[in-house]
């Protein structure tokens, strides 16, 4: 069943990714000029959310990285704002 909601979770990000990029201001072919397909697809997506979960688990004490890694700058203002930290 959970397996089953993150596929459709993921689909659906996928789904809406234009519609957001336009909203926050990205521009599309400057984030994905080395790309041919300027998107990013299900397989991408999937990989983003995985590295993101492993990331806020460390942040919140709920797991621990395989490597230990140092930031040399503040965490940023766009990182505060979209993942209350």
């Amino acid at each position: 069943m959970i397996q089953k909601v993150t596929s459709s979770l993921i689909k659906f990000t996928c789904d809406i990714q234009f519609e957001w990029f336009d909203r926050i201001g990205v521009d599309v072919n400057k984030l994905f000029a080395d790309q041919k397909v300027k998107h990013l697809n299900l397989m991408a997506m999937e990989n983003c959310f995985c590295e993101i979960s492993k990331y806020l688990k460390v942040f919140y004490f709920e797991g621990r990285p395989r490597n230990r890694w140092k930031p040399k700058l503040k965490i940023s203002k766009n990182l505060e704002y979209w993942f209350d930290v």
